[in-house]
C-alpha cells in the first residue's frame, strides 16, 4: 500500500507541475472534482436527504455530524467504534462511500465514522430507502455519501481550530485552489482528547467514577489530498488520497464491567484513481480504481496497571476496487446507465486466543447494473433499475447470484410539489467476521436482503414561506444473520414501517423554525429486535439572523426509549431523553468564529447500554480563509 500511496503522490505532482492553460481562451468554467456518484433523487431511487456540515459546526467526527438527524441512530459500540444505523438496520448493512467511492469496512463491516476526520467535507448525502443498483451492493441498509468541497478560484488557504472541554481540540490546515483546467485540494489535521465530561447527574458504580470519562483519550492525525486536471481537452482524470493514524486510543468500557482495553498503532488509509472520458456528444464512461486498508493492534487487560493480559489481537485489512460506469443520454428524455463493480476484500490476523499463526481471509464481490431513466415531460420521471450481485470466500468458490431490481415514479405537479413512490431490494453482503470467526463463523452464509418500499411527497405553502414534507415507508427483510447457537446463521425475518415527517417554518427572512420527526415500528416474527432505536423521535431546530452577519442556531432533541443488548445477549430498555443545544456563528471579513454549547441543561443519557455520554460542554472554533 505504501507504494501505491507513493505512485499517487507522485502521479499528483508531475501532472501540478506539468499542467498548463488550454489553448481555449474562452473557457470560464471551473473544473469540478470527478465523483462516480449518484447525486440526484432520480438516480437515488428513493428520497435523498442532505446533511450539512455548516449545521453542526462543532462536530468534530462523521459521526457526530448525525447526532441530530431524526431516523438515524449514532452511537458508540463496546470497542469505541461507531454505530450508526438508519431506520434501524445495522451499521454493516449501511454502505458509506466518499465521493461514490466505497470506504473499506473491514474485518467487522463497519466504517468507523467516529473517526473520520470532517475536514474538507461540504455536505453528506443519506438514502435510507431503496437505493439504487448504481451504488453497488451492501446497501440494504441505506447508503451515506459523504461528499467533499469543490476548490474555489478565489482562496488557497482555510485554516481552523476548535477546541471544547477537557483538552479537546482540533486543528486543520488545507490548501486548495481551482484553475481553468484543473483543481487541487491538500489538507492536514490533527485532533486531540482526553475525555470527556460527564453529567452531575450521573451516578457512578464501583467500576466507574464518573466525572471525566478520561479512559477515551486519543491523538489522531490525518491527511489528504486531491488533483484534478482536464486531459485532452475532452476528458478529467483525478488522483486522490487519505491517511489517519492513531499511536493509541483507549477504549472505554462499560460502567458495568472492569475492563482495561486500548488500541495500538490504528491506521487507516485510501487511494483512488479516476476518469471521467466522453466517447462522443452522447455517451461518458467514468471509471474508478481504489484501494483501502488498514491495521490495529487490540489489547486488553485483567488490571488496571496493564499487567495480566488477556487478548492480543493484530488486525490487517486491504480492498480493491474497480468500477467502470458508461451513461448514455440519446435523446433529451432518456438517459440510460450500465456498468460494474468488483472488490477484493482480504483481512489478516493474528492473536493470542485462536489465531496463534497469521490467517488470511478473502472475500470477492461483483455487482453489474442498468438503469433506464425516462422524462415523459416536464412532471413525469421513470426510474428502472436492475443489479445482479455475487460473492464468494474461500470456502465457497462458486458465485451466489442475488437480482436487485428497483422501481421509482416522481411526479411534480403545477404549484412545484413532487410526489415520489420507489419499490427495490437490496442486499447485505455476510461479514468477515459472519464467514471466518473461530468460533463462530459459517462461511455457508447467504446475503442478506430486504425488499423496500417508499412513498414521499415535498411542497410548499403560504408563498413558499412553508415547506412540508412526509414519507412512509415498509421493508420485508429475510435472511437476517444474527448468533443461532453460538454460530453465525441466516435465521430472522423482519417487517418494519414507519413515516418521516418535516416542516420548515420561514416568516420572516431572519428566522426560520424546523420541525422533523420519525416513527419506526416492527413486527416481531422471531426473538429479533431492533436496539439502539426509538420507536419515536423528534427533532426542533431554530435557525435566527441577527445583526452584524451572527447566525445563531438552537436545536432541541427528544428520543424515545430505545432496546439495548448487551455483551451477554441481555436485551435493556434506555430511558427517553432530551437534549439541548446552542450554535453561534460570527463571520468577520475573511474570518469566523464559533460559539457553542452542548447539552444546555446537562442531561444524564445513554447512547448504548453502559456508555453514558457527555454532559455540558462547550466548543470555541475559528476559521480563516485567505
Amino acid at each position: 500500500m505504501r507504494k501505491l500511496t507513493i505512485s499517487l503522490i507522485l502521479i499528483f505532482c508531475s501532472i501540478l507541475l506539468n499542467a498548463k492553460p488550454a489553448p481555449d481562451s474562452l473557457k470560464t468554467f471551473t473544473l469540478p472534482t470527478i465523483r462516480v456518484i449518484v447525486d440526484k433523487p432520480s438516480e437515488a431511487i428513493g428520497s435523498l436527504i442532505q446533511i450539512r456540515t455548516g449545521d453542526n459546526e462543532a462536530a468534530l467526527s462523521m459521526l457526530e455530524a448525525f447526532s441530530n438527524s431524526v431516523g438515524i441512530s449514532a452511537s458508540t459500540g463496546t470497542k469505541d467504534e461507531s454505530n450508526i444505523r438508519l431506520r434501524g438496520f445495522r451499521k454493516n448493512e449501511v454502505k458509506i462511500m466518499l465521493d461514490g467511492r466505497p470506504l473499506n469496512n473491514g474485518y467487522f463491516g463497519n466504517v468507523d465514522l467516529s473517526k473520520l476526520s470532517l475536514m474538507g467535507i461540504q455536505e453528506i448525502q443519506i438514502i435510507k430507502g431503496p437505493a439504487s443498483p448504481l451504488y453497488g451492493t451492501n446497501s440494504m441498509g441505506g447508503v451515506v455519501n459523504i461528499i467533499t468541497n469543490e476548490p474555489s478560484k478565489r482562496n488557497w488557504l482555510t485554516l481552523n481550530a476548535m477546541l471544547k472541554r477537557n483538552n479537546t481540540q482540533e486543528y486543520q490546515a488545507n490548501t486548495a485552489h481551482s484553475f481553468e483546467t484543473w483543481n487541487y485540494s491538500l489538507g492536514a489535521s490533527t485532533q486531540q482528547s482526553q475525555g470527556f465530561v460527564l453529567s452531575e447527574d450521573f451516578q457512578p458504580t464501583s467500576f466507574e467514577n464518573g466525572g471525566v470519562r478520561n479512559n477515551s483519550a486519543k491523538k489522531q492525525y490525518n491527511l489528504r489530498g486531491s488533483l484534478n486536471s482536464e486531459l485532452f481537452t475532452f476528458h478529467k482524470i483525478s488522483v486522490d488520497f487519505g491517511y489517519s493514524t492513531i499511536s493509541r486510543k483507549d477504549i472505554p468500557s462499560s460502567i458495568y464491567e472492569r475492563k482495561y482495553r486500548f488500541y495500538k498503532d490504528w491506521h487507516r488509509n485510501y487511494a483512488s484513481l479516476a476518469g471521467e472520458f466522453n466517447l462522443g456528444e452522447k455517451a461518458v464512461l467514468t471509471t474508478m480504481l481504489t484501494n483501502d486498508g488498514g491495521g490495529d493492534r487490540y489489547l486488553e487487560y485483567n488490571d488496571p496497571a496493564h499487567l495480566y493480559i488477556n487478548v492480543d489481537s493484530r488486525m490487517n485489512n486491504q480492498s480493491w476496487g474497480f468500477a467502470p460506469r458508461v451513461k448514455w443520454s440519446p435523446n433529451n428524455t432518456s438517459t440510460l446507465h450500465f456498468g460494474y463493480h468488483a472488490e477484493l476484500q482480504s483481512s489478516n490476523r493474528k492473536d493470542t486466543v485462536d489465531y496463534l499463526e497469521w490467517t488470511q481471509s478473502t472475500v470477492q464481490v461483483h455487482n453489474a447494473f442498468a438503469q433506464y431513466e425516462l422524462h415523459a415531460n416536464n412532471k413525469l420521471l421513470v426510474t428502472a433499475a436492475m443489479g445482479l450481485t455475487g460473492s464468494k470466500n474461500d470456502f465457497r468458490p462458486a458465485l451466489q447470484l442475488i437480482p436487485e431490481p428497483a422501481l421509482g415514479i416522481s411526479y411534480t405537479g403545477t404549484s412545484g410539489s413532487v410526489t415520489s413512490l420507489a419499490v427495490g431490494r437490496n442486499s447485505a453482503q455476510p461479514t468477515m467476521r459472519q464467514l471466518y470467526s473461530y468460533s463462530k463463523g459459517n462461511p455457508e452464509l447467504k446475503a442478506q436482503n430486504s425488499l423496500k418500499l417508499e412513498l414521499n411527497h415535498e411542497r410548499s405553502l403560504i408563498k413558499k414561506a412553508v415547506s412540508v414534507s412526509g414519507s412512509v415507508y415498509y421493508n420485508y427483510t429475510r435472511d437476517l444473520i444474527d448468533l443461532y447457537l453460538e454460530r453465525y446463521a441466516n435465521i430472522y425475518r423482519v417487517v418494519s414501517y414507519g413515516a418521516e415527517m418535516g416542516l420548515i417554518f420561514s416568516p420572516f427572512a431572519v428566522y426560520q423554525c424546523e420541525t422533523n420527526y420519525a416513527f419506526l415500528n416492527y413486527q416481531k416474527e422471531s426473538d429479533y429486535r431492533l436496539t439502539e432505536t426509538p420507536k419515536h423521535a423528534v427533532e426542533f431546530a431554530q435557525r435566527i439572523k441577527l445583526p452584524l452577519k451572527i447566525n445563531a442556531l438552537i436545536s432541541s432533541s427528544w428520543r424515545d426509549k430505545r432496546m439495548s443488548q448487551d455483551d451477554l445477549g441481555i436485551y435493556h430498555s434506555l430511558p427517553a431523553y432530551w437534549k439541548h443545544d446552542l450554535q453561534l456563528k460570527v463571520p468577520y471579513s475573511n474570518y469566523s468564529f464559533v460559539l457553542g454549547l452542548e447539552n444546555i441543561l446537562d442531561a444524564d443519557y445513554q447512547g448504548e447500554f453502559g456508555f453514558p455520554e457527555a454532559g455540558r460542554n462547550f466548543s470555541i472554533g475559528a476559521e480563516a480563509k485567505f
